[in-house]
């Protein structure tokens, strides 16, 4: 592997881990690439060639992917998304639709189907 993807990839753990350390804080691109050490324009190419998207789309999309986690776990929709910083609740919705092709109450349900004693 090389230098270069190993940073990158380093990088992206390290956004990712920013971001978990600031689940309720307002991150947009500039203030993500400061978290990280980084020019906006140095985060927006790392984020794009490991990632398929810009430094936004990136905070949105693991935000989403830590709620699921917490309604898998059995954390209630409301608490799970205000956790990560979802106050609206027809956006954060939409948005967890769009990238989890179900919606919340979904993945409740079937975390405790999946969870039933048999």
């Amino acid at each position: 592997m090389s230098t270069e993807r190993t940073s990158d990839d380093a990088v992206v753990r390290l956004a990712k881990r920013s971001i978990d350390e600031n689940p309720c804080r307002s991150i947009d691109a500039a203030t993500l690439a400061i978290l990280v050490g980084l020019t906006i324009g140095e985060l927006r190419r790392i984020l794009l060639d490991r990632q398929g998207m810009t430094p936004a789309r990136f905070v949105l999309h693991h935000r989403l992917d830590r709620v699921r986690e917490a309604l898998l776990a059995g954390q209630e929709i409301a608490v799970a998304a205000n956790a990560w910083g979802f106050v609206h609740r027809g956006r954060f919705g939409e948005a967890y639709l769009k990238q989890h092709l179900q919606l919340p109450e979904e993945t409740v349900a079937s975390a405790r189907k999946n969870h039933l004693p048999e």
